[in-house]
């Protein structure tokens, strides 16, 4: 019920509205004859003798603003606009909006079909499919990793060789296709005070850092 009275209250004050602008340029057009004087004035007087005249539009001017009100009523025939009243071309923003996406998916579709079955060898190879990821890497990558791919406080460097899963080609598709969980868990609680620290000593030796080698042991 609720929807019913707010959609006839958009259909009828565009309506209103559309034809209120219709009569009030043809009302005034005419504003100079309604006292009777033919020296055209508005009949308006002021300090006993300041006359206002009347300067009417250009005839081709008011015809300019019938058009547009005559284009308005057609748009709301053909598109949405009158509360829920489709129009006469049923367009919707929903309808848009899926045929922009299948137009883009297409196109998208298209351009990674030439890269299909390539080696990852053959694709460093070509120079449009590396500006391609060059492309896709600014657009979904660069905001964590940098411009230049050199990482910020908290994403990693992806120039270095430090790699944290490995360096292999499918090591690197699984890191982009489904992400990577880097939080660690706490294990104070699980190791205790004595195996943090052993367990800290152990991981300096396989730094290659200097440990002791008993804590090492323990920690290992």
């Amino acid at each position: 019920m609720l929807n019913s009275i707010w959609n006839w209250f958009v259909i009828i004050g565009t309506v209103a509205s559309m034809l209120g602008c219709w009569w009030l340029l043809h009302w005034t057009k005419g504003i100079a004859n309604r006292k009777g004087d033919g020296i055209g004035t508005t009949g308006h007087v002021w300090d006993e003798d300041l006359v206002e005249l009347n300067a009417p539009l250009p005839r081709w001017w008011l015809h300019l603003f019938n058009i547009t009100i005559i284009f308005g009523f057609i748009y709301f025939a053909l598109y949405p606009g009158l509360g829920n009243v489709a129009g006469f071309f049923g367009w919707t923003q929903l309808s848009q909006y899926e045929s922009e996406i299948s137009a883009a998916t297409a196109t998208e579709q298209n351009v990674f079909a030439s890269y299909s079955g390539k080696t990852p060898s053959e694709l460093q190879a070509s120079v449009e499919a590396m500006e391609t990821g060059r492309r896709l890497f600014a657009n979904n990558c660069a905001m964590c990793h940098g411009s230049d791919g050199r990482g910020a406080p908290g994403f990693p460097n992806l120039t270095d060789q430090d790699w944290q899963y490995g360096e292999s080609y499918e090591q690197i598709l699984i890191s982009i296709n489904k992400g990577r969980q880097g939080i660690m868990p706490p294990l104070g609680d699980a190791l205790g005070e004595q195996g943090v620290l052993e367990v800290s000593v152990y991981v300096q030796q396989l730094a290659g850092q200097k440990a002791d080698p008993s804590l090492a042991a323990e920690g290992k």
